[in-house]
């Protein structure tokens, strides 16, 4: 028995084996109708893509029917403050300067977010020297942070245990990451962007 379909491809088949395969395009940049192309529309591919629409025609592709449903669909959503990192990382570095960015961004572009703050807590001698190291790097950082003491751990804890100490980070937040894309897609596409 015959497969038709399979048959008529065959000759199709045969011809593109012989044929040399490129690896990359050789459409000549002044005949694109892009500049940029970026590959994903999560929080880092829609940023990247609304930097680089400014500097000229800026392809977005995305697989999903919609932006960021992958990894940045299941983001935490925490606005971290950069205590844990060490003073001379880079990683400390971009992430203070990444929510300075971020809670400005958040206002001007209305998208819902808010300073909760977070307490870390200490429940015996060991680990409260590790907080005080890291009150230590946050005052190295100009992070804010300051002790809770006993009575307002009682009192606004929510059951909260904290027998050898509490540090509060004020600057630590929370953010809606698809209202983020969102704002981040919209100015992607008030740029040009496609």
């Amino acid at each position: 028995m015959r497969l038709p379909l399979l048959t008529a491809r065959l000759p199709l088949l045969a011809r593109s084996a012989k044929q040399p395969r490129r690896a990359i395009s050789t459409t000549s940049a002044h005949h694109a109708d892009f500049a940029h192309i970026v590959i994903g529309a999560g929080v880092v591919g829609l940023a990247s893509a609304r930097s680089l629409a400014a500097l000229g025609p800026t392809l977005l592709l995305e697989r999903r029917a919609m932006h960021g449903t992958e990894t940045s669909s299941r983001n935490s959503e925490v606005i971290h403050a950069g205590l844990y990192y060490g003073r001379d990382s880079l990683k400390t570095a971009l992430c203070i300067r990444g929510r300075h960015l971020l809670y400005d961004f958040c206002a001007e572009h209305g998208v819902e977010h808010r300073k909760t703050g977070k307490w870390i807590v200490a429940q015996d001698e060991t680990q409260l020297r590790a907080l005080e190291g890291v009150a230590r790097l946050a005052g190295q950082l100009d992070v804010p942070v300051r002790w809770v003491g006993e009575a307002e751990v009682a009192r606004d804890g929510e059951g909260v245990r904290a027998a050898a100490g509490c540090l509060e980070s004020p600057e630590t937040g929370i953010v809606d990451s698809h209202g983020f894309m969102t704002a981040l897609l919209g100015l992607f596409e008030e740029d040009g962007g496609s």
